[in-house]
């Protein structure tokens, strides 16, 4: 299946409006894209917008049928460390605009009506054109790709893609009928994202911004106008699309100044951010998808070897399934910092259970990239022949130890048992989750049984010793 990226980018004249893009890099999903195909958008950091280019004298190039534009999770964490794809899937639909349209409706990101035969663009020069309804009939549905899928397990977190933080990136492309254009002109078509499907759905969110000191809820379609011309030197009247521009707004000179805050936001896809490494959010709202950790720390006191190793046990789970699967998406790629050890060891969800970890004083064991509806628990062996006492602590901080002075629940383990699972009902929907283990047995005072039972029998002794005397004197004085 053929992805976009397209290497011929610019300026579209007949819109006039200067575009542009400086989307940071982004990993790609797709395996299976053609990056040597003109016709497709390619960002990767280019101040180019997704429209055709003209090499030498100022004619903008043929597009060929195609179209594209990109869907991108924004990733962002506290550590900077790269985490593995949430499995989620967006499908797009695309449809001609109709008569007195809107997009976005409620709320503040509302567009102007689309209106036949009076809806216009205007381009630097103030030239103006009508802007012409789409039809269904000239989107080539068979060879379009109106999906943008995220798949755990897709790059190897252990290697180099997985070294640096990076934003998930997949592509959509919509094939175009040319010849079912009827004239040359501007066509208008809306683009809507649909809900987002897949195990991780729920881990993302679709976030707002403001602009302005309004606050703009994220938003589902774009308008999306293609530029359509004769093909010169044809004969017989063939078009071809040499532009297109995926927007929010108007682009008539007074409403772009509002409908497209930034000008370069105006073909930024769905990808939420014209800048991200400055962070500028678009009017359009942007998709997160933000990974959380869970650190486990030991502490060793009292009559405690502090160097026994004591076996942990941790259970994912992501809406697990009554008698089946507790981990729905199992081939996730975590990040697990084990004991005594500096740096991470990529591991699957599904490994996490037996990952046999053993603690001792001092030691803490720690999973990162996990999604924010995971739950789990977990249960620490008392492989010692001793009777031990057993606090657990929680915190949202993962940055720092948990002080003793929070609440502890605490329990006595037997030898060679398994303590209470601990952790199920924590979530990590709005932090990190941070849980410390405190075996202990406290020290016995000195004052055993012999000091405290002596004084009271020697004071039998000395009064049976004196009862005695007593006794057999009177005795022999009878």
């Amino acid at each position: 299946m053929m992805k976009k990226n397209m290497n011929r980018l610019a300026t579209l004249a007949l819109s006039g409006m200067m575009v542009f893009s400086t989307a940071a890099p982004v990993f790609a999903t797709s395996t299976n894209i053609d990056k040597t195909n003109p016709n497709l958008n390619k960002y990767f950091g280019k101040e180019e917008a997704n429209v055709g280019k003209s090499e030498a004298g100022g004619k903008l190039e043929a597009l060929g049928n195609i179209v594209s534009f990109d869907k991108v999770i924004r990733v962002e964490t506290d550590n900077n460390e790269m985490v593995d794809q949430p499995d989620v899937v967006w499908t797009y639909t695309v449809a001609g605009v109709t008569n007195n349209e809107k997009i976005n409706v409620g709320g503040a990101s509302e567009s102007a009506a689309f209106e036949v035969g009076k809806t216009k663009i205007v381009d630097k020069n103030n030239q103006e054109m009508i802007v012409l309804a789409g039809q269904a009939s000239q989107i080539d549905e068979t060879t379009s790709d109106l999906k943008a899928e995220f798949k755990a397990n897709s790059f190897d977190l252990a290697g180099t893609e997985g070294s640096t933080l990076k934003d998930f990136k997949d592509g959509i492309k919509i094939s175009f009928k040319p010849a079912a254009f009827a004239t040359p002109g501007v066509y208008r078509f809306v683009v809507t994202e649909n809900a987002a499907t897949g195990a991780n759905r729920q881990d993302v969110e679709a976030m707002k911004v403001t602009v302005d000191g309004v606050e703009k809820p994220y938003q589902t379609q774009r308008f999306l106008d293609v530029y359509v011309r004769l093909k010169e030197g044809s004969a017989t009247g063939e078009r071809e699309i040499y532009g297109y521009v995926l927007h929010s707004g108007e682009t008539s000179a007074t409403s772009n100044a509002t409908g497209n805050k930034h000008t370069g936001d105006k073909n930024s896809g769905f990808d939420g951010d014209g800048n991200k490494q400055g962070k500028r959010d678009t009017p359009q709202g942007y998709t997160r998808y933000t990974p959380r950790k869970i650190k486990i720390d030991k502490k060793i006191s009292g009559m405690i070897n502090k160097d026994n190793l004591f076996p942990f046990t941790v259970n994912l789970f992501h809406n697990p399934v009554n008698g089946g699967a507790a981990y729905d998406n199992p081939d996730l790629q975590v990040k697990v910092k084990l004991p005594r050890q500096s740096n991470y060891t990529v591991k699957k969800a599904s490994d996490i259970p037996g990952l046999g970890a053993k603690l001792k004083d001092g030691d803490s064991l720690e999973i990162i990239g996990l999604p924010k509806t995971t739950t789990y628990n977990v249960t620490e062996n008392n492989n010692t022949a001793l009777t031990i006492k057993s606090d657990v602590r929680f915190s949202e901080d993962v940055a720092h130890e948990i002080p003793d002075t929070v609440t502890a629940v605490s329990e006595t383990v037997l030898p060679t048992k398994d303590s209470t699972e601990r952790g199920e009902g924590k979530s990590l929907v709005q932090k990190d989750s941070h849980v410390a283990y405190h075996n202990h047995i406290d020290e016995i005072t000195p004052t055993g049984v012999v000091l405290t039972v002596a004084p009271y029998a020697m004071m039998l002794a000395v009064a049976g010793s004196m009862g005695f005397m007593f006794f057999n004197r009177k005795k022999e004085e009878e």
